[in-house]
Parts: structure tokens; sequence; C-alpha cells
């Protein structure tokens, strides 16, 4: 299992987040689930959401808990991808890093990027799923479910 976790709700991830988000975190920290990471943008916004981010990180890094991906195809394909009519949001580089990764599961508080993300034309075989929709989401049997997918198509 890979997914692919929204600056918007790593800023929250280390505060006070609902019993989804603590899940999900405990999920990664465990090794059951793995974040993929790449692009320059995105390295950018993780590293921005401070200290306790950037300590974190390094440490997932280190325990093997952060699948990394190609920077220079992610930032290729994000340049297209900011192109095409079809995507409503300004999140270029998360579509990018899903098709390339294969990461089918989307960590994120945006509405936009959430529609985007499920839109069969850009998100396919599998399709994508969202994990949550606001900070303080309480865990339900559909988070428990989605966790237990195979939504990494790599």
């Amino acid at each position: 299992m890979c997914a692919i976790v929204d600056a918007n709700v790593v800023k929250d991830l280390f505060k006070d987040v609902g019993t989804a988000g603590k899940f999900f975190l405990s999920q990664v920290e465990d090794g059951k689930i793995k974040v993929v990471l790449g692009g320059q943008k995105l390295r950018k916004e993780y590293w921005d959401c401070g200290n306790a981010m950037r300590k974190w990180l390094s440490a997932a890094i280190n325990a093997g808990l952060v699948r990394n991906e190609d920077d220079h195809r992610v930032n290729e394909l994000t340049t297209k991808l900011a192109e095409d009519r079809r995507i409503r949001s300004d999140d270029w580089h998360i579509l990018a890093l899903a098709q390339i990764s294969g990461a089918r599961l989307l960590y994120s508080y945006d509405v936009d990027l959430r529609v985007d993300f499920s839109k069969k034309e850009l998100i396919d075989m599998p399709r994508g799923k969202i994990y949550a929709s606001s900070k303080r989401e309480a865990l339900t049997e559909k988070h428990r479910r989605l966790l237990r997918l195979k939504l990494c198509r790599n």
C-alpha cells in the first residue's frame, strides 16, 4: 500500500488531528503504508511544514517508510499536466506523482484535488481513492477498508 499525503494534511498530522489522521500516521509508522514522495514542489511543501515534519520525514526515509520517486520525471509530467484543461486544482504535482508512482490513495483536504484524483481519465488502474476530507475526521470502517486495499499500481 502506498499513499500520497498532500501538504495541507502534513501541516496538521503532528498536531491535533482526528482519529482518522492518527490511525493513518500509526499505519505509516508501523510500515503498513508507504508514503510516496517525489517532485521538487512536494518536497519543498513538506520541508516548509516545519521542524517536526522535517525531523519525522528524515527518520521515515531512513526507516524505509517513504518511497522516493524520481524528481525529474515528476517535474516533467507536472509541467505537462499544468496545461490539461480537465484538471480543476493547481496540484498538478500530486497528480503527476500518482501517475508515475502508481499510488492510488490520496490523503488531502483539498476539494478540487480530491475531485481530480477521483477522475478515471487522470488516475486509473486502479482508480484513485480519497482517505479523508476534514481535519478532525473520525476513524470509520471506510478508513480501515481503504488502508487494507492494495492501492499501488507499481
